[in-house]
């Protein structure tokens, strides 16, 4: 599936203490985080996203959301 939109951020330190901190963000906005330091994905509320972590690039697909929200906000909620 194609994403609608990828968001690429190159990690400085600790990969797991940033996914960690990046799971918490989006769990605490009511979505579901599944998966491990390399990968996984994000789901809830008609949103539906992967990630991946690979040489310190953190790389994140939108593949669904809703019409509602619009993409600037979801520019801020994605940032690890």
């Amino acid at each position: 599936m194609t994403p609608l939109k990828t968001y690429s951020y190159q990690i400085d330190g600790n990969p797991e203490m940033v996914l960690g901190n990046f799971r918490n963000k989006i769990q605490s906005k009511g979505l579901n985080v599944e998966g491990d330091v390399n990968s996984g994905t994000v789901s809830g509320f008609g949103f539906k996203a992967t990630y991946s972590l690979q040489d310190q690039n953190l790389t994140i697909d939108v593949h669904e959301k809703p019409a509602l929200i619009p993409w600037a906000m979801l520019d801020e909620h994605m940032k690890p």
